[in-house]
């Protein structure tokens, strides 16, 4: 769980000179807009609220809940000194993501402060299914163990 220490740095909430990998179209554009009762930040084609925390990472990374191509996502949000790390995750998430038990990646964009990578939205973290399996009696355990194997084994297939 988090602490509130944890919480992430304010995103831009200005124009700005934005770029998008080759998944997406159009011009990017770090934008901030209103909606219901929290704010949304818009870069590119992928939206988040900044209030919505998933987790936390190394090196600064924080996942906020957010939207692509009208789909809900995870969004990570990476440092600009960790880009390169950025862009290796990218390269192994196109390499594996076509097994349906590994993480589906859905594009990458940037601003001038952060790369934000779009990614499939779980129903949970391993650890949160871990610590409290009662909030998510959709899953099984057998099942989530066989689905975390069989995209470990694929991970694997391909030397990553």
């Amino acid at each position: 769980s988090r602490s509130a220490s944890a919480e992430p740095p304010p995103s831009p909430h200005t124009p700005s000179n934005a770029s998008s990998d080759a998944d997406t179209e159009g011009t990017s554009g770090l934008k901030s807009v209103a909606e219901g009762n929290g704010e949304q930040v818009l870069v590119g084609k992928i939206s988040f609220s900044p209030s919505e925390v998933l987790g936390h990472g190394s090196a600064g990374t924080f996942v906020f809940r957010g939207n692509f191509d009208d789909r809900r996502v995870a969004v990570k949000r990476i440092l600009p000194e960790c880009v390169e790390v950025a862009e290796r995750e990218v390269q192994l998430l196109r390499a594996s993501d076509t097994h349906p038990n590994v993480i589906r990646y859905f594009c990458t964009e940037r601003d001038r402060l952060f790369t934000y990578i779009a990614i499939e939205l779980c129903a949970a973290t391993l650890q949160q299914y871990v610590e409290d399996p009662a909030r998510f009696p959709e899953l099984r355990p057998v099942s989530l163990l066989e689905q975390t194997m069989c995209g470990l084994s694929h991970l694997h297939s391909l030397n990553i």
